[in-house]
């Protein structure tokens, strides 16, 4: 292994630290959203978790998992301005694409290559 592979590695090891804690802050969250709780700031705050699991993961070439978080970072931006309701069946979906990403970091954290689905979040913006 090079020393820019090593270093690399290295980066989306911590990385995977870090995402984890995030993620498992974002179904606290969703759960918060479910209750119809404070509906403004959870969004606030599941956006910049999701924004910061994007744009980390895009810094350590987890090119897939930038491009889901994205499509998350644009359904909580609909719900934000208004062109999306919170509704259970959103909620339900913001709970499915934390358990997603939560999946897919457990995944490269194995060692394996996993595969994100963004169809139906596409759907929903």
């Amino acid at each position: 292994m090079s020393d820019a592979d090593s270093f690399l590695k290295e980066l989306q090891d911590g990385f995977i630290q870090e995402a984890v804690d995030l993620v498992e802050q974002c179904e606290e969250y969703c759960l918060q959203l479910e209750s119809g709780e404070d509906v403004e700031k959870v969004i606030e705050v599941l956006f910049r978790h999701f924004h910061t699991i994007k744009g980390t993961s895009a810094a350590v070439e987890m090119q897939d998992l930038s491009g889901y978080t994205h499509k998350v970072e644009n359904l909580l931006v609909a719900i934000k301005n208004g062109e999306v309701t919170a509704s259970p069946e959103v909620v339900s979906l913001l709970l499915e694409a934390t358990d997603s990403t939560k999946n897919y970091i457990h995944q490269r954290h194995e060692g394996q290559q996993p595969s994100l689905e963004t169809k139906v979040i596409e759907e929903k913006v």
